[in-house]
């Protein structure tokens, strides 16, 4: 708050430059969000400890929550020079009867500590079933496994307590409240089951969260990592309807049926464009017409005519309505990036159907206050389907480009694939495809950039053959 205030003095200064308010406005920005956070975490404490804190039972997807909190937790990593993985170890219950909001509050705590405290190296989320198959009421077990700077064990014994850190030298270097922890072992506790941790001191440490799944009547898949839809874990709720016209503008076939799959579910009216200079074409075509698009979806990464330049030649001809982009980037500055080329607003891949449609709603006439039925599994299993029988022509690409030591054109498909296999429910595709991006823009060693399209199209192989779901219970 001291900050806030001192800055807002210095906003105030006449004798300020602009450059010298914009670094105010920025910081008083920071500071406000970080002290936000502060207030939530003291307010979920206080009603946690006053009784008043209610936890949800319904039924949701823990490979879908999983695959949100690694999304985030990647980018993250990244911007550290971390490693990040997902290991699934056994089968893994296709839901559970759980709080999906504060699980995942749970799992970003602990994970975002790990990367917090990890200065090289790595970090790592297990996900396995505890108790034997079929068990009445089984539990889920999320190792948070970091290379970082452990704790004492004296540290150890108070780390659960509000307003706790290692010690001083941890504060003082990495900041922080020490009430996440301590607000995380209470839901723990209030989901059935604990949190727990042990670490090796300049060596890393584990964090153990075990929460119930409810009843055990559901299937088990035993290729988690590669079956889950990339939605959120709340499951296939309705959502806001939408009212107007929508241009989509991305190269990636499969990209487009899925957006497209979610949008016109939620009643929006889809038209497309292969490209940024077709979708230039379309949108000013549409307004001389007298039919306009009240929204252009613009993904950012396209051939002939990417989305920043496309968004800055749309606002050169005087195009004024909203231009919404589609990023897989996720870094910071990324916003500010596609908004200084024209865009409106902004939203990143793997896509989140919930949050794509609140954000094009933004920007939409009021509707009538309907929601949207959900999207029957069927047929977002159909779109998955179609998605993984187009993976051998994926992996066929990659490796004729390879054979060329054609380093953009692998860098391109990559990109493509990274896109898109996050929002179709493949994590591991997504990293996979991420890494080989990376490795041939970067004009890495071409045996490193081998490894990741061997690993690519690994892992387009096994999608491809498909999950092996089993029952409940042995037959």
């Amino acid at each position: 708050m001291t900050l806030i205030l001192g800055h807002a003095d210095m906003l105030a200064d006449p004798r300020a430059t602009d450059v010298d308010r914009a670094g105010c406005v920025e910081k008083i920005r920071r500071d406000g969000e970080h002290l936000v956070s502060v207030l939530n975490d003291i307010l979920d404490l206080s009603k946690i400890e006053a009784g008043k804190m209610v936890v949800e039972r319904i039924p949701c997807s823990p490979l879908a929550l999983v695959a949100e909190v690694a999304s985030l937790s990647r980018v993250q990593a990244g911007k550290k020079g971390l490693g990040f993985a997902v290991d699934y170890r056994g089968p893994i219950p296709e839901t559970i009867q759980s709080d999906p909001t504060r699980l995942r509050q749970i799992l970003l705590n602990l994970v975002g500590n790990a990367i917090k405290f990890t200065p090289a190296g790595g970090v790592r989320l297990a996900v396995a079933m505890v108790g034997a198959r079929g068990a009445a009421s089984p539990s889920l077990r999320f190792d948070v496994i970091d290379t970082g700077i452990g704790i004492t064990p004296e540290a150890g014994v108070r780390l659960f307590q509000p307003f706790v850190q290692g010690d001083l030298s941890t504060t003082r270097r990495f900041g922080g409240t020490g009430l996440g922890l301590a607000i995380a072992k209470r839901l723990a506790t209030m989901l059935g089951g604990d949190l727990t941790v042990e670490s090796v001191p300049g060596a890393g440490s584990t964090f153990t969260l075990v929460v119930d799944c409810g009843p055990a009547a559901t299937r088990l898949l035993e290729w988690p990592s590669e079956t889950v839809i990339a939605t959120p874990c709340s499951g296939t709720r309705a959502g806001p309807r939408l009212r107007g016209r929508v241009l989509l503008a991305e190269d990636s076939a499969d990209g487009r049926r899925l957006i497209a799959f979610y949008l016109r579910k939620a009643g929006a009216e889809v038209h497309f464009a292969e490209n940024g200079l077709i979708a230039c074409e379309l949108a000013l075509g549409a307004e001389k017409s007298g039919a306009p698009f009240d929204v252009v979806l613009m993904d950012m990464q396209m051939p002939v005519l990417d989305g920043y330049r496309a968004a800055t030649r749309l606002r050169r001809a005087g195009y004024r309505r909203t231009i919404i982009a589609l990023t897989a980037h996720a870094m910071e500055g990324d916003r500010e990036k596609c908004l200084r080329a024209g865009c409106d607003d902004y939203a990143t891949k793997p896509i989140d159907q919930h949050l794509l449609i609140s954000v094009i709603q933004r920007h939409l006439p009021a509707g009538d206050g309907s929601r949207t039925a959900a999207a029957p599994d069927a047929d977002l299993a159909e779109l998955v389907g179609a998605f993984t029988a187009r993976l051998p022509e994926r992996a066929a690409a990659f490796e004729r480009s390879l054979a060329a030591s054609d380093l953009e054109a692998l860098a391109v498909l990559a990109h493509q694939l990274k896109g898109t296999a996050g929002a179709y429910g493949f994590p591991d595709i997504e990293a996979a495809a991420a890494a080989l991006e990376a490795g041939a823009r970067g004009r890495g060693a071409l045996d490193e950039v081998r490894a990741c399209v061997g690993r690519v199209v690994e892992l387009c192989s096994r999608a491809r053959r498909g999950p092996l779901a089993a029952g409940s219970s042995p037959t």
